[in-house]
């Protein structure tokens, strides 16, 4: 959510005439839906006025992107009957179509500095929507080993947090050990809060297993009246065995016929593109690494936007030091997680 100049004075107009005291405000921001201290916010307030302390949250909200929970917050807070409801629910109104784009031009994302998604942005907007698509397939050959596919997680989590308002079930395939059909079923049944299917006591094959716990485990959801999102990351390794990956394959494929209303599945990795997925209900896309192009229209993005570059005196010498130490073909785990923090510090803070 962002809001114009005019539209920040009105909330910190109504912020002073609900506020008069700061006690009342740090009670307000500790509630939820913000559930934040002041001090975490604005790390030195001593000698700092009451009208600038709300100036600088609400552009703290803004920049951090929980400028929503603030007006909520301050609205869940007052009488049924106070006029501010008349103040403030109009910039939730008016800004509500507009926030699901906003979210989508997000340069950062729970503090993840985001380029090269434009294509996933634009998939998951088409699965907010109950006739939009409920299959994304991300696939990859398997030789690149640091391919974005939880970088991806990132902001499907936050679009299913903040616009979906679904249940999300995440299984990353690296951190469980047990990668069998069984192990994984377990440990969405576990999340979800659901006793795993019973498939009896005798010996199917694999892919009679398979095709055994699709049915079963999907029939769990028949009678839930919540929305779930079901993230499968990193189905794409060698260490996911075939009668898994055969298994995954199924739920797409029965998710992807349109039966499964309230169900959208991610599968963020994959080691082939999936057959038999109903055109209508599922979009399939390779993993690509990021490139010099993709970071330098970041980098532009933010240039824009912002109008600075943190300690970088233009475009040319941001690049220079972010890739000096990257190969986006090849890369290092940890080199990229610094060239991430290095992208998303880029982006300037709130005042404090």
């Amino acid at each position: 959510m962002h809001l114009s100049p005019e539209d920040i004075g009105t909330l910190h107009g109504a912020l002073l005439g609900a506020y008069p005291a700061i006690a009342g405000f740090d009670h307000m921001l500790k509630m939820p839906p913000i559930g934040k201290n002041r001090e975490d916010i604005i790390l030195e307030s001593n000698g700092v006025t009451r009208p600038v302390i709300y100036e600088h949250v609400i552009h703290a909200a803004q920049a951090q992107n929980w400028l929503t929970d603030l007006i909520r917050g301050v609205l869940n807070a007052q009488d049924a009957h106070s006029p501010l409801h008349a103040t403030l629910a109009p910039l939730l109104d008016r800004h509500a179509a507009e926030a699901t784009q906003t979210l989508l031009k997000r340069l950062t994302c729970d503090g993840v500095a985001f380029a090269n998604r434009d294509g996933l942005r634009d998939t998951l907007t088409e699965m907010l929507n109950v006739e939009g698509p409920r299959v994304l397939v991300l696939y990859n050959d398997g030789r690149r080993r640091h391919c974005g596919t939880s970088y991806s997680w990132y902001l499907v989590n936050v679009l299913a947090r903040e616009k979906a308002k679904a249940e999300r079930i995440y299984h990353d395939f690296d951190d469980f050990g047990d990668h069998s059909p069984t192990g994984l079923i377990d440990s969405l049944c576990l999340q979800m809060g659901f006793d795993p299917p019973d498939i009896g006591d005798d010996r199917p094959s694999d892919a009679q297993l398979a095709a055994r716990y699709v049915l079963k485990f999907l029939g769990l959801f028949r009678n839930s009246d919540r929305t779930w999102w079901i993230v499968l990351d990193n189905a794409h390794r060698a260490h996911v065995p075939p009668e898994t990956r055969e298994m995954i394959a199924g739920i797409a494929r029965k998710v992807s016929s349109g039966a499964m209303e309230r169900v959208r599945l991610f599968v963020l990795g994959f080691d082939r593109r999936m057959s038999n997925l109903h055109a209508n209900y599922s979009r399939q896309d390779s993993l690509r690494p990021l490139s010099r192009d993709h970071v330098q229209r970041f980098v532009e993005d933010v240039r824009s936007r912002y109008n600075a570059l943190g300690d970088y005196a233009d475009v040319d010498a941001a690049l220079e030091d972010l890739l000096a130490d990257v190969d986006f073909d090849a890369p290092d785990l940890e080199k990229l997680q610094i060239f991430s923090d290095k992208l998303g510090r880029l982006i300037p803070r709130a005042p404090r």
